[in-house]
């Protein structure tokens, strides 16, 4: 496994938090790890730790003039205690937690968990979901032809059009 900040090292230091229930984990590089001063001491105090990677590579200028609207927190709070204030607070700093949830997680939209045998029909229904707004585009691009094998394609799959 890569490490989560450089992403060039194995990771060797394992970084678990736990914030309001829910677990964020970090893999680091020994080189990140003592640079970030973490597993070199028994009483190691994560605080501020995963705010410092989010505002890490970020344009420190910029990112200490936003301010959430809603909850008055801004950038230095998150950094501090690595926890956002609100649900806003997702949009206003998304151009700097957006890289860092991809790079812990590997991806930054959620996919969400299905049954092994509930999979197929799963798949069959996003498909047809895709297929739809396919349609809909085609037609309001009057590309007809391809709208009827859109239609087509929708019925075959067991979709209403």
């Amino acid at each position: 496994m890569l490490c989560s900040i450089c992403n060039k090292a194995e990771a060797s230091v394992h970084v678990t938090e736990v914030i309001d229930g829910n677990t964020v984990e970090l893999h680091l590089c020994q080189d990140c790890a003592n640079a970030k001063s973490v597993g070199n001491n028994d009483n190691l105090k994560v605080s501020g730790f995963i705010g410092g990677i989010i505002g890490a590579k970020s344009d420190k200028i910029k990112a200490k003039e936003l301010k959430c609207f809603m909850c008055n927190m801004t950038f230095s709070q998150l950094q501090d205690n690595g926890r956002l204030g609100c649900e806003n607070c997702y949009d206003v700093f998304s151009e700097y937690l957006m890289p860092f949830i991809k790079r812990v997680h590997g991806t930054n939209k959620h996919i969400g968990k299905v049954p092994v045998r509930s999979r197929a029909i799963f798949d069959n229904e996003k498909r047809v979901k895709e297929m739809r707004n396919d349609l809909k585009t085609a037609v309001e691009l009057e590309e007809y032809e391809k709208a009827a094998f859109l239609r087509d394609e929708i019925k075959r799959a067991g979709g209403n059009v």
